[in-house]
């Protein structure tokens, strides 16, 4: 089978790395795959070429245009060249394109929905709604992002299909020791860890969780922000500006997060909205405690005091509550901290593998290639 993935740009985030492992999952099954960077633009460029992905840049490349005549013509003929089985969108810039492109061609079309979209423009659905007719499927990594997309796009429902993420089981396997990285980040052996994963974005909740690690009563922990982004500035300043400087530390973009989350004593996730959250599966294989927000996709993956210790999003005050609360479970109850890591552990190695997210995405390429076979 000939499968394209189509992306907007290979930045460092949560569906371009998906992206990234299901071409090298499929490609290691003698499926045929190459990916269509349309920005040419992105640090996971690199990590392609090291794995020997076949990354294509447009002659046209992306400009954040609207209507880029020149980029359509190029994809178009791109598609009518290598005559892909299976074309296989990411996000809506790439769903854009690659849907119009490939108007009247043939293979099997699929538009893959990531996320939730609090401010979305009107004229983003409409255009999502109209085009989606060109879909024959539109996969969505959670329930919740399934009934978003539904309700503001007026999706046929028979279309869509929903497959949790997957994360390879080897991104919970450790390369470095713990009291190497906390040397690293300048923290003691004994004191308490709290990490939270995830680029500088309004989503994430750096701020709020900000001001939760201002207001807990534990004023011993410290807290690990690592990842990058454009609110990394703001949320430095409000770090000093809240004299917090002695108690967080910025550890920049992480390459083997394992590592990171076996120097930590807790995972923290402060979303504001969550259309899944790989960064809590992450933290599920490496058995740490997780405390996050019960928003959209997350609550898909952990129930709270059953595998995680949940918080109402955009809360400061409840959430530093939460993490009082999960550092005093684990000094006074830890069995029943460890069996609920235990559990979380375990439904992300049978639930949230990526074996089991790309054998349904290719089980749903076969049986929508197989509906085109009959009905000719």
């Amino acid at each position: 089978m000939s499968i394209c993935f189509i992306l907007a740009n290979l930045n460092v985030g949560g569906q371009e790395r998906l992206t990234i492992w299901l071409a090298e999952y499929f490609r290691s099954l003698g499926h045929e795959v190459c990916i269509v960077c349309l920005s040419g633009k992105g640090a996971l460029l690199t990590e392609c070429r090291e794995r020997s992905i076949e990354v294509t840049i447009p002659a046209a490349p992306y400009r954040a245009s609207f209507l880029q005549l020149d980029l359509l013509r190029w994809l178009r003929r791109f598609f009518r060249e290598r005559r892909p089985d299976v074309v296989h969108s990411h996000a809506f810039e790439a769903n854009y394109y690659a849907r119009i492109a490939g108007l009247g061609l043939p293979g099997a079309f699929f538009a893959h929905e990531h996320n939730i979209y609090p401010d979305k423009r009107t004229v983003h659905f409409a255009i999502d709604s109209l085009l989606s007719r060109k879909s024959d499927r539109v996969i969505c990594i959670s329930h919740a992002v399934a009934e978003f997309h539904i309700r503001h796009e007026m999706l046929d429902r028979s279309k869509v299909s929903v497959i949790w993420n997957g994360v390879p089981l080897e991104r919970g396997k450790v390369m470095r020791s713990r009291r190497e990285v906390r040397e690293e980040l300048g923290i003691a052996d004994a004191t308490p860890v709290l990490i939270a994963t995830g680029s500088f974005k309004p989503q994430k909740g750096h701020t709020v969780l900000i001001d939760a690690l201002a207001r807990m009563k534990n004023r011993d922990c410290i807290l690990v922000l690592a990842g990058s982004g454009p609110l990394e500035a703001e949320c430095r300043a409000l770090v000093a500006s809240r004299r917090l400087t002695e108690r967080v530390r910025f550890a920049g973009a992480v390459d083997h997060i394992a590592d990171y989350l076996e120097a930590a004593d807790v995972f923290v996730l402060s979303s504001l909205w969550e259309g899944f959250g790989i960064a809590v599966v992450e933290a599920a294989l490496s058995r740490r405690p997780i405390v996050a927000t019960a928003v959209d996709g997350v609550v898909e993956i952990v129930r709270d005091m059953e595998s995680a210790f949940l918080s109402m999003p955009g809360d400061a005050a409840a959430l530093a509550t939460k993490l009082d609360f999960a550092l005093n479970r684990m000094a006074s109850e830890p069995a029943m901290v460890h069996a609920m890591c235990e559990t979380a552990y375990q439904r992300a190695r049978e639930i949230f593998s990526l074996e089991r997210m790309a054998g349904q995405i290719l089980e749903l390429y076969q049986e929508v290639l197989a509906g085109q076979v009959s009905a000719k």
